[in-house]
């Protein structure tokens, strides 16, 4: 496998009244191998003492080569990555544009009933540019067509969507696992990359 691959790395902190996400990291790139980006991983794992990163993957990299009869996730999980890829990252992709809007509008939105704040490093340029450029299809008037549901597909849905898997997940399954702790402030920290592969 050597298509176009995003890697985002997430930060998420679990407040009693809200939930904060902050992009640390992000990497795209094209024409490698699932085994060039491993290095990435283990240097961001490095900025965390070397704790193991949870991650969640997209959905479609649990598809299998029909030669090799392993895919992507499989090839991954041979280096010690081992990602989690719910096929409702695909199922319910509305939801996770709604919580991105939320996210970055700050607290005018809810997310499991607590406001979703999201900030995103400036060094992650190429993610911000990203989630500008993406849009749903328009017609040549240039307003969106009728039943569009889902953004239109170009050279910067990659870095939008991984980013949409990210909220999603956190949102999704971060808040069904984490207990609330009465005596401290902070739920939780989720550490985690996503993976967006092209097929």
């Amino acid at each position: 496998y050597s298509g176009a691959t995003v890697m985002i790395l997430g930060q998420v902190e679990l407040y009693l009244d809200r939930i904060e996400l902050s992009v640390i990291a992000y990497h795209e790139d094209s024409g490698q191998i699932i085994d060039d980006y491993v290095p990435t991983v283990r240097e961001w794992e490095q900025l965390y003492g070397g704790r193991p990163l949870q991650h969640v993957g997209d959905p479609a990299g649990l598809s299998k080569n029909i030669n090799t009869g392993e895919g992507p996730i499989d090839a991954l999980a041979k280096h010690g990555v081992f990602c989690d890829a719910p096929h409702w990252l695909h199922h319910d992709a509305k939801e996770g544009i709604r919580l991105v809007r939320v996210g970055l509008r700050g607290a005018s939105g809810m997310a499991k009933g607590l406001p979703i704040h999201i900030r995103i490093n400036p060094l992650a340029d190429r993610l911000m540019d990203c989630l500008e450029q993406t849009h749903y299809p328009v017609d040549r008037n240039g307003e969106r067509k009728p039943g569009a549901e889902m953004p239109a597909d170009n050279e910067f849905t990659h870095g939008s969507d991984a980013f949409r898997y990210l909220v999603h997940y956190v949102v999704r399954t971060m808040l069904t696992t984490l207990t609330p702790d009465d005596d401290e402030e902070v739920r939780g920290v989720f550490l985690g990359g996503v993976l967006r592969m092209d097929f």
